[in-house]
């Protein structure tokens, strides 16, 4: 079992798009869903994030390490 803090997925969603605020490059991302995953190991993530963009495009990579640290800080609660 995982030893880090819990968030809810509002608290996740919250703590993504204030990151997200501060990189310019992720303005035209319009939402944010958190999902529970199967945790497959204790040092793994228990939770994965989906992002909608306004334009169609391609998640910028700055996002998908947002996500990347705050998995390793948080599980989803």
């Amino acid at each position: 079992m995982s030893n880090k803090p819990t968030k809810t997925r509002d608290e996740l969603a919250a703590l993504i798009n204030e990151w997200l605020k501060s990189h310019p490059e992720c303005g035209n991302m319009t939402g944010v869903a958190i999902a529970h995953i199967v945790r497959i190991a204790d040092d793994r993530h228990n939770w994965h994030a989906a992002f909608t963009m306004a334009d169609g495009a391609a998640v910028p990579a700055m996002a998908l390490h947002i996500i990347g640290e705050l998995s390793a800080k948080f599980d989803l609660a």
